[in-house]
C-alpha cells in the first residue's frame, strides 16, 4: 500500500507541494534536507518545523533575558530599598540610643563629679575654716592665758626706791 507521490505543479515553479506516505505520518518536523531537491521541501517542513524551532529558541532566549533583567532589577531595587530603610532605621536607633547612653553617662558622670567636687570643696572649706577659726581661737586664748599667767615683777625706781606701779602691787596682774 504505497500511496507515495501526489504532486501538484504550479506555473512558474512557485510552489511544489508533496504529500508523504501516511505510514510515516503526514507532518515530518525534521526531514532530511538531502532527500529533497531545491524548492521541493514538504509543506509540513516549511510551515511547522521551522516555527517550532524558532518558538523554542525564542522561548529560551526570552526566558533567559527576562530572568536576567528581572533578577538585576529586583536586586537593584531591593538593595536600594534595604539600604535606605537600614540607613534610616540605624540613624534613628543610633540617635535614640546615643541620646540615652549619653544622658545616662552624663548623669552618672555629673553625679560622681559633683560628689567629688562637693566633697573636695567641703573638705577645703572646712579645712580653711577650721584652720582659721582654730588659729584665731588659739591665738586669742593663748594670748589671754599667757597674759594672765605671766608674773609681773615690779620694778623699783633705781634712785627713789619707789615702785613704778605703786597702785597695783599684785604679783600677778
Amino acid at each position: 500500500m504505497n500511496t507515495k507521490v501526489l504532486s501538484v505543479f504550479l506555473p512558474f515553479n512557485i510552489f511544489f507541494l508533496r504529500a508523504h506516505d501516511t505510514t510515516k505520518g503526514f507532518l515530518q518536523l525534521y526531514p532530511d534536507d538531502k532527500k529533497y531537491a531545491k524548492g521541493t521541501k514538504p509543506f509540513a517542513y516549511v510551515n511547522k518545523a521551522r516555527p517550532t524551532a524558532h518558538t523554542q529558541a525564542n522561548t529560551q532566549a526570552n526566558t533567559q533575558a527576562n530572568t536576567q533583567a528581572n533578577t538585576q532589577a529586583n536586586t537593584q531595587a531591593n538593595t536600594q530599598a534595604n539600604t535606605q530603610a537600614n540607613t534610616q532605621a540605624n540613624t534613628q536607633t543610633n540617635t535614640q540610643s546615643n541620646a540615652q547612653a549619653h544622658t545616662q553617662a552624663n548623669t552618672q558622670a555629673n553625679a560622681q563629679s559633683n560628689a567629688q567636687a562637693h566633697t573636695q570643696a567641703n573638705t577645703q572649706a572646712n579645712t580653711q575654716a577650721n584652720t582659721q577659726s582654730n588659729a584665731q581661737a588659739h591665738t586669742q586664748s593663748n594670748a589671754q592665758a599667757h597674759t594672765r599667767l605671766q608674773p609681773r615683777h615690779e620694778t623699783v625706781h633705781p634712785i627713789l626706791s619707789i615702785p613704778k606701779n605703786h597702785l597695783h602691787r599684785h604679783f600677778y596682774a
